[in-house]
């Protein structure tokens, strides 16, 4: 019985999508629906914008680093390595880069050199871009997921990965 909620949620993500800046407050006590209404939200964008990404958070946190953790952990350590690879992918023009890989038909110290610059270009942190990189290394991918989730890296670790600074100060 919320066809009126529904519609003007409808109605925002519409705007939104044709580049209109929308904004809605979700309240209500508990068990009114709200969970039920973000999770139909993230659906119906994740519908209408199939490369979008849509996370639902139940708790944020108290302060900024754990907003931003939990929203990295929602994301999940499989779908970043494939946002990765498919980063690589466009930025060195080779399709199904990941088994060229593996298969050794691409050589990964190859490609990663130009991800690298074009990365660097796009993210203004470069340990945190080195980070990112590093998730499709099996041999660091463990050390970079615990750096991009802003947990705390041992300075070996953080020396192993090629990142001089720490990300949860």
């Amino acid at each position: 019985n919320r066809k009126k909620e529904l519609k003007q949620i409808s109605e925002a993500i519409k705007g939104t999508l044709k580049g209109s800046s929308s904004h809605l407050i979700l309240v209500g006590n508990y068990g009114n629906g709200k969970t039920s209404t973000l999770k139909y939200i993230g659906n119906q964008i994740s519908t209408q914008v199939p490369q979008s990404q849509t996370i639902y958070l139940s708790y944020p946190g108290d302060s900024f680093l754990e907003l931003y953790g939990n929203m990295i952990y929602q994301i999940g350590l499989p779908m970043l390595e494939d946002y990765i690879w498919r980063f690589l992918e466009i930025s060195n023009e080779i399709d199904d880069l990941k088994q060229k890989v593996d298969t050794g038909e691409v050589l990964f110290p190859e490609i990663i050199e130009l991800g690298k610059r074009k990365l660097f270009d796009l993210v203004n942190y470069n340990d945190f871009a080195t980070a990112l990189l590093h998730i499709v290394l099996s041999d660091t991918r463990f050390v970079a997921w615990k750096y991009i989730c802003g947990e705390s890296v041992l300075h070996d670790q953080r020396k192993e990965l090629d990142i001089v600074s720490v990300i949860d100060n």
